[in-house]
């Protein structure tokens, strides 16, 4: 269902009710309608979304030749042309089914550590979390069993709040210090600086190519080159701006397609209280400029106010989602929790 606003717009331009020049903000207008991907709702279906792209694009085209008859407009009328094109190099998504979280058990876990992430390596599950909730920026290592219980600890190395993904069959552990991050190559303990600024980064590995995404919204995203040491900016839509939605889980491949979804936190005060809710990403990298779609998701009732996901795994083919939990903001003496919740209807985006 699209917002009446965008109807109207869209109304008027096919109707001629839209003023011939006089609109200063045409360009910021279909940027926002006709690539952003808003004004959709789960009810949309997938012909609605390329019928309404497809009309969006023939008013822009018609609008561009309208402009190419006023030599006055002609600089205008190309930026038009170029965004038409950007937007033809674009997937429109239909957006998710009804994700929820079903509250498996608490993971018991070393007093006052959080933010353990889980991955399948070699034949084991192994386990990476922040040694205590303080400044001391050390990685503790875990093995867990099928049960999601701790059955080994090992010793600590350098890094905070980490993440772990494979990449060309290597294991790596993101250190995500603010301003200060690192990769960990797992097996030859050599660390590798992560040249920007900020924290929070949600890694993925495509194509023999590591990516990761900086910003959710705008959706900023940068090619990391392991061999040089170097990061790419990659061209994408952008998008609105809401630095509230932050990077939690890395990505993790859809089937056979190009596609990637991860889960991330959402950061906000709402009535006087601190909350992080988690929330659904996918990347797609099925056309010449990738996308990224972003769904908001209800939290479990058990949630705390704070709820981090921080990786999702599959055992006896169901997925499960680690999260980390406080009540209070971290850099406090409260109860640290590590919840464990199975993922329903998560296989609706698989395949």
């Amino acid at each position: 269902m699209l917002h009446t606003s965008v109807k109207e717009k869209l109304e008027r331009i096919e109707t001629g009710q839209y003023p011939k020049y006089t609109h200063p903000d045409y360009l910021n207008v279909f940027r926002h309608e006709c690539i952003a991907v808003p004004c959709i709702c789960c009810k949309t279906t997938k012909e609605e979304l390329e019928k309404l792209q497809n009309t969006r694009l023939v008013a822009l085209e018609n609008f561009a030749q309208q402009l190419l008859n006023d030599q006055y407009k002609f600089q205008l009328a190309e930026q038009l042309r170029v965004l038409t094109e950007t937007i033809r190099k674009v997937k429109m998504f239909i957006p998710a089914p009804n994700i929820k979280f079903e509250f498996v058990k608490r993971i018991t876990t070393k007093s006052l550590s959080i933010f353990y992430s889980a991955i399948h390596y070699k034949d084991e599950i192994l386990g990476f979390a922040r040694n205590h909730y303080g400044a001391e920026r050390k990685i503790l290592p875990v093995k867990f069993n099928r049960d999601f219980d701790i059955i080994e600890e090992q010793e600590c190395f350098r890094g905070e709040d980490p993440r772990c993904f494979i990449h060309n069959d290597n294991l790596y552990v993101q250190d995500n210090y603010f301003n200060n991050m690192f990769l960990y190559d797992y097996e030859r303990k050599i660390y590798t600086n992560i040249a920007i600024d900020g924290k929070n980064l949600s890694y993925v590995s495509h194509n023999g190519k590591l990516y990761f995404i900086h910003y959710m919204k705008p959706f900023v995203l940068y090619e990391h080159n392991l061999d040089t040491n170097s990061i790419t900016h990659i061209e994408t839509v952008g998008g609105e701006t809401n630095y509230e939605y932050r990077g939690g889980t890395p990505g993790y491949k859809i089937g056979n397609t190009d596609r990637y979804f991860g889960f991330g936190h959402r950061t906000y005060w709402k009535n006087g209280l601190f909350l992080h809710d988690p929330f659904l990403w996918i990347i797609s990298f099925e056309k010449e400029i990738p996308q990224l779609v972003i769904h908001d998701l209800e939290k479990p009732a058990n949630a705390q106010s704070i709820m981090d996901p921080t990786s999702v795994i599959m055992v006896d083919n169901k997925y499960y989602m680690l999260t980390a939990e406080t009540v209070l903001p971290w850099f406090s003496d409260q109860d640290y929790i590590t919840n464990l919740y199975e993922i329903k209807n998560l296989d609706k985006i698989l395949h």
